[in-house]
Order: C-alpha cells, then sequence, then structure tokens
C-alpha cells in the first residue's frame, strides 16, 4: 500500500495535487478552514468506501484531527492487504 506512511491500516492515499488549497472552497478564504474542509469530506469518501465493501459494517466517529482525519469502524472481519 504505497503511500501510507503513518500506520500500516491504511486503505487508501490520494495523490498530493486532488486538491488544491490555492483556490476558495465554498467563500473560505482560512486555508486552515479549507483543509479541514478538505478532510472532512474526504472522511465521508472513505466510509463510503468501506460500506461498498462491507455493508454490514457499523459506522463510528470520523473527525478531523490536526494531521488528518481517522475513522472508526465496526467491521466483520479484520482488514487483510488485499483489502
Amino acid at each position: 500500500m504505497e503511500g501510507c506512511r503513518r500506520s500500516q491500516n491504511c486503505l487508501a492515499t490520494l495523490p498530493a495535487d486532488i486538491f488544491s488549497l490555492s483556490e476558495k472552497v465554498d467563500g473560505m478564504s482560512d486555508e486552515k478552514i479549507q483543509l479541514d474542509y478538505i478532510r472532512h469530506s474526504l472522511a465521508h469518501v472513505l466510509a463510503s468506501a468501506v460500506l461498498e465493501m462491507f455493508p454490514k459494517a457499523s459506522l463510528g466517529v470520523g473527525p478531523v484531527i490536526e494531521t488528518g482525519f481517522y475513522y472508526d469502524f465496526l467491521l466483520p472481519r479484520t482488514l487483510t492487504p488485499e483489502d
């Protein structure tokens, strides 16, 4: 899982240039607010992907944190590298 640096339990990574903080998001001017907005949106993308793979998964919390975001899931089995 190339690109996963902080955790061995990484599901996916996205190229850094997929989002740009050089343009305003919904009229926001503060870069930190924009970054939090993007991270929040990515948490929803992750939750959607997990539910697609595991329809019976239970979603926990998925807050934005200083270094990104995290999401707690209750899955029917342990994730494997093939996931």
